[in-house]
């Protein structure tokens, strides 16, 4: 089962939200200078963007294609981090590089872990990669026990991480903290509202089976009743072992799969040798959005790009 990590008294009415809607409340700046925000990945600052709305624009550290997991930063990298004043991750599990270039780039940054948000849905992985339904704690990373970092493809998990990102935005900049949360609220009920729609177009593949490159989409999958049977590798970057994929062919003649699900750039290979010469279908999930357009709208696509690759692989 999934891990509440501190979870609070009610903290499942965050899915619930009012029937009408709250409008983004604008504010105007004080006679102060203006936040400088940094989000680490995408989906991190899509989140932090619609929060933000029309009171600042955060700077993205990691645009794709530029792996999460491991990458060295450029000197305009380096730059925006040491003029932050908050810097908003995942943590040190998705993003492990950033563990010790925060203490030394940005040591006056308030550093805020998203994977840290009392309430959020977790799962952990086991030594293959897939996930483990114990109670382990921590931040292995890949191929490890620990924490699956890839914690935002809950859309109940970004709801939560809404509210965190707008009260530190709202401690830094008081005069704007109703601004932030406003916006926030307004993000939670558009995601309340995919999250039903969602739902309900994936309702009718509950029972597929399908192979997933990497144990990134588990969040999803078990948000909107799904299972994949496995993960082909522990790294999305490197390449399965030839006794891997031999291991993988012959457990699907046992085990008929639907579909194999790549990740633009990552994996290609692999996948084509487990599907040679079956009729099993390929599809591509795209964790950090890197073919989308970076914004505060880029978290809903996120989430609506993987139902459409879903219904497009597994559908009859």
């Amino acid at each position: 089962m999934a891990i509440v990590r501190k979870a609070v008294t009610g903290v499942m009415a965050i899915g619930l939200f009012c029937a009408f809607s709250i409008m983004p409340v604008k504010m105007v700046m004080a006679d102060q200078k203006p936040l400088s925000i940094v989000a680490s990945i995408k989906p991190v600052h899509a989140l932090v963007a619609g929060v933000m709305g029309d009171l600042g624009t955060p700077h993205l550290l990691l645009a794709a294609p530029t792996s999460a997991h491991h990458f060295t930063l450029k000197p305009s990298q380096a730059r925006a981090l040491q003029n932050a004043d908050i810097v908003f991750w995942i943590g040190p599990g998705m993003e492990q590089p950033l563990t010790k270039v925060l203490a030394t780039l940005a040591a006056d940054a308030q550093s805020v872990a998203l994977d840290d948000s009392a309430g959020l849905v977790l799962f952990d992985f086991d030594d293959d990669g897939h996930d483990d339904h114990g109670t382990k704690d921590g931040h292995d990373g890949h191929g490890g026990h620990g924490i699956n970092p890839h914690i935002w493809l809950d859309p109940f998990n970004a709801q939560i991480m809404l509210g965190v990102i707008a009260d530190h935005l709202g401690k830094a900049d008081p005069v704007n903290a109703r601004a932030y949360q406003a916006n926030a609220d307004a993000m939670r009920q558009t995601f309340a509202q995919l999250q039903i729609d969602i739902v309900r177009q994936l309702a009718p593949f509950a029972e597929s089976e399908f192979l997933v490159l990497h144990d990134a989409h588990i969040y999803f999958e078990r948000r909107f009743g799904m299972r994949a049977h496995a993960a082909i590798t522990t790294e999305p970057d490197m390449m399965p072992t030839a006794a891997k994929i031999k291991k993988l062919r012959r457990d699907l003649e046992s085990h008929p799969i639907d579909c194999i699900f790549g990740e633009p750039f990552l994996g290609q290979k692999a996948v084509r040798l487990i599907a040679e010469g079956s009729d099993i279908r390929i599809g591509q999930l795209d964790p950090l959005g890197s073919q989308l357009p970076a914004g505060a709208s880029l978290y809903a696509d996120l989430l609506k790009s993987y139902a459409a690759a879903f219904k497009a692989c597994l559908a009859p």
